[in-house]
């Protein structure tokens, strides 16, 4: 089928966009040749799920005899998703939205006419209008508002967090109602996401620490959304106590990439000391600053689930679910997060396909400064209904892609046999289980190599095997 048979695809603006700013978004559909039949749907995707949730008109009553223009929103319910038609027949459209991605569609993705599935696997939100009472005829116009600021103000919020090469917004149309989606022309869409302007600061202190002992203390001005600011902040930055437990030294912070750092800092007796940060976009705390003793421990913070661009690669969009390279990211955590260790723990990321298991790699050993900065050689072991892990290596060689630990003859689940994988390994490995909501077979564990358990997942998450399957799907 030709373009000229499928119509067009419009969008007002088109960007560069704001991480974390509230914006409306016009899209413009015109039928083409081929017409638009009863039956027959348009779908619009966003990028992916950051963006803001389209809520499109929610009946009332629900009456699923009322069609057309009888069906009426109930005010009681949130709406910033909107439609307007222009056409000289009785055709009107149904929405819906949903939240999915287009996985299961790679078998046809390379049969004619279904090359944009392979730009479509990634989760994102879908805008559905589904034509009825009559036909549109070419050169009608569907006109869908996403982010209308009649009932909500703000209207939708674009992705929080920058992306130069954001995934597209992708426009497909079902002419005949007959499921045979094909992409219109003016799709795919890319986008640009940029940072805002600096205006949160971000400040820490070591947790504990012992009296009379120097210790440093830094600070990051980041954008709303505490990414990288459109620009570095170069204004003023300044240290003070808060009582008298901490003594801070008069000397200028120094750079320390995106953060500033100030040495000398000293608790003077035992107690709990905080830090004012004061920049010309705020003034915040430091975390407490517990002064001991003695201690014979110390207490870090990191994130030992990191992902980066090969988190779950997908070949045939040539980019993994994250964003951001290796380097990237192990920059931002030291220089913005201000962590104290951090794994990059891409899913399937020593996998024969993934291209990037040699550099994330590569990135663990150039991002170790010992005493500031630790690294952790990692990858996550999908394993289906047995769950996920994390496997952390002590040692951090760089070694080839290999194949990943699945069910044989020899391991009778994925989980039996990530779990031979790290017992077999040449490398000290650890596993950490997640108890999430695709839900984790603890039938299946070796306490030798499950040293840690990530307790709560933010997607979902449960409690035991028998828990209701709708409660997994608890979120904050």
């Amino acid at each position: 089928m030709t373009s000229s048979r499928l119509g067009t695809f419009q969008m007002s603006p088109i960007g560069p966009f704001e991480a974390g700013a509230y914006t409306t978004i016009v899209f413009t559909y015109t039928v083409g040749e081929a017409g638009l039949q009863t039956g027959g749907r348009l779908r619009i995707g966003t990028p992916n799920m950051g963006w803001g949730e389209p809520l499109v008109l929610c009946p009332n009553p629900i009456e699923e005899a009322v069609t057309g223009p009888a069906r009426r929103h109930n005010p009681w319910k949130p709406l910033n998703t909107t439609f307007q038609l222009s056409t000289g027949t009785p055709a009107w459209v149904r929405m819906w939205t949903e939240e999915r991605g287009a996985a299961n569609m790679q078998a046809k993705a390379g049969q004619p006419g279904w090359e944009w599935a392979k730009a479509a696997i990634h989760w994102r939100w879908w805008i559905n209008a589904d034509v009825e009472v009559g036909d549109f005829a070419p050169g009608d116009q569907i006109v869908i508002t996403y982010g209308n600021t009649d009932e909500h103000p703000r209207g939708i919020q674009v992705q929080p967090f920058p992306e130069p090469e954001a995934r597209p917004f992708i426009c497909l149309v079902d002419v005949a109602g007959d499921g045979e989606l094909r992409e219109v022309p003016g799709s795919p869409l890319p986008v640009e996401v940029v940072g805002g302007p600096p205006e949160r600061t971000v400040a820490v202190a070591p947790s504990i620490v012992v009296p009379g002992e120097p210790f440093t203390v830094r600070a990051a001005v980041l954008d709303r959304n505490l990414t990288h600011p459109s620009h570095p902040y170069d204004g003023p930055l300044q240290f003070g106590a808060e009582g008298e437990i901490v003594a801070v030294p008069g000397a200028t912070p120094r750079h320390e990439g995106d953060a500033r750092a100030l040495a000398g800092v000293v608790a003077s007796t035992p107690g709990v000391g905080i830090l004012r940060v004061t920049t010309a976009v705020d003034e915040v705390e430091t975390n407490p600053i517990l002064a001991v003793p003695e201690a014979a421990d110390r207490l870090y913070w990191g994130d030992i689930h990191a992902q980066c661009m090969y988190h779950q690669w997908k070949t045939a969009e040539s980019r993994g679910d994250s964003t951001r390279t290796p380097a990237e990211l192990h920059q931002y955590a030291k220089e913005c997060s201000l962590l104290d260790f951090v794994a990059n723990s891409n899913g399937g990321c020593p996998g024969p396909a993934n291209p990037g298991w040699e550099e994330t790699q590569q990135a663990v050993i150039d991002f170790y400064e010992p005493g500031r900065y630790v690294t952790f050689k990692s990858w996550e072991c999908a394993m289906g209904v047995q769950g996920d892990r994390c496997l952390i290596y002590r040692e951090a060689d760089i070694e080839p892609n290999f194949r990943l630990p699945r069910q044989s003859d020899l391991d009778p689940t994925n989980a039996h046999a990530c779990l031979r994988f790290c017992r077999e390994s040449p490398y000290r490995i650890i596993g950490i289980n997640h108890s999430f909501m695709k839900y984790l077979d603890w039938s299946v564990f070796d306490p030798e190599i499950d040293r840690l358990i990530e307790i709560y997942s933010c997607w979902g998450s449960y409690e035991s095997r028998n828990d209701n399957p709708l409660n997994s799907k608890r979120r904050p």
